[in-house]
């Protein structure tokens, strides 16, 4: 097998990742990363990735909707979510 389903996985990620952009509900930028940080696992171990890639995402997401929320909306609804799936990355790597 070697290095087909490191592959898979990222093609899968960005496939799936290509429909959300086309629908307008995740950016370019995230599909990409997510893509390119899938190949570092096998499928089999994506659906732990994602989890723990919207989990590290939870408290990015309460704090921007609160910051939005209280502001009287200064602040835009958009999410910076780089940083969260970079998070997730890290805590599947550790695990």
């Amino acid at each position: 097998m070697g290095k087909l389903p490191y592959l898979l996985s990222s093609v899968t990620i960005f496939a799936v990742g290509f429909f959300c952009i086309v629908c307008n509900c995740v950016g370019a930028g995230d599909v990409k990363l997510l893509s390119v940080l899938g190949m570092m696992f096998p499928l089999r171990e994506i659906p732990d990735f994602i989890f723990l890639v919207a989990l590290s995402g939870l408290p990015l997401i309460l704090v921007v909707y609160g910051l939005h929320r209280f502001s009287k909306g200064i602040f835009s609804k958009t999410l910076p979510y780089g940083v969260a799936i970079t998070s997730g990355y890290l805590l599947k790597t550790l695990m």
